[in-house]
């Protein structure tokens, strides 16, 4: 009974010298694309503490000379009480792949840490590189996180100043062919690695039975359908003047959506024709 006591009273006076020191928003943190990041860490102990982002110093923290930046992507905030100290990390712009990774925070006297994986989540569909030329218009979007091609969807359109028309194979004929390509923005982001996704269209000029029209498209990401990519050429481009085709299912309109493996997939969508 006597050894059991003592060893009740070693355990606790230990646990009292080790200071519990941990980052608040877990050890697996996604942040959306548009904010900034945030890191809590907290520390039951006053203590010096080194902050590390890939393995490089970020910023320290001393007990009686506050804190240091080494990195100027950063902020870093100290709030101290009876009970614990609290360090806000704060990138200084909105999230990129460069913030991505791992953090480590350690308490450099009572060797205690914490450390995150950091990646990004959501769709920016407001950025994105467009290229028109003669003979084909494609456009890039910014860094895509968690999705890989084969996830987006892409859909094609015509506007004739007045009326935005479905664009499928039938109306390509022969003088479009679609594209679609992706090439790695980070590799730090998340298990699956962040994308810039490109889709395009190969274009071949035809002199009867085509029309002079502005091609739309619409980029999905799957997570995020209904803010999808909208982006329109500057110029007119000769499209088939034919018709599209509009699948009757259930007696509810559909039109085709074409992902980025070029397979057709039937979605209840009601703009085959939309007058703007």
């Amino acid at each position: 009974m006597q050894s059991t006591i003592l060893f009740l009273f070693f355990a606790i006076a230990v646990c009292r010298c080790c200071a519990t020191a941990e980052i608040i928003e877990g050890n697996d943190i996604s942040i959306e694309f548009d904010k900034q990041l945030t890191i809590t860490f907290t520390n039951d102990k006053t203590s010096d503490v080194k902050f590390r982002h890939q393995q490089s110093v970020i910023a320290y923290c001393f007990r009686n000379f506050g804190c240091v930046i080494e990195d100027e992507r950063f902020n870093i905030m100290h709030f101290e009480s009876a009970k614990r100290n609290e360090y806000i990390l704060t990138s200084k712009d909105i999230i990129h792949t460069d913030l991505c990774g791992v953090y480590e925070c350690n308490d450099m006297l009572n060797k205690e840490k914490d450390s995150a994986h950091v990646s990004i989540k959501g769709f920016d569909n407001e950025t994105y590189n467009a290229t028109e030329e003669k003979d084909t218009i494609y456009l890039t979007t910014a860094c895509i996180f968690h999705v890989s091609l084969s996830d987006m969807k892409i859909v094609w359109y015509t506007y004739d100043d007045t009326t935005l028309k479905l664009l499928d194979e039938t109306r390509m004929g022969h003088s479009m062919t679609p594209f679609n390509s992706a090439s790695v923005c980070s590799d730090e982001c998340g298990t699956l690695s962040a994308y810039r996704f490109t889709f395009g269209l190969n274009i071949t000029n035809q002199e009867q039975g085509y029309t002079n029209v502005f091609v739309e498209t619409k980029v999905f990401h799957p997570d995020y359908t209904d803010k999808p990519l909208t982006w329109r050429s500057s110029e007119k481009i000769r499209v088939k003047e034919s018709s599209p085709k509009t699948p009757i299912f259930g007696g509810s309109r559909y039109m085709l959506l074409s992902d980025s493996r070029g397979k057709e997939t039937p979605t209840p969508r009601h703009v085959e024709t939309q007058p703007l």
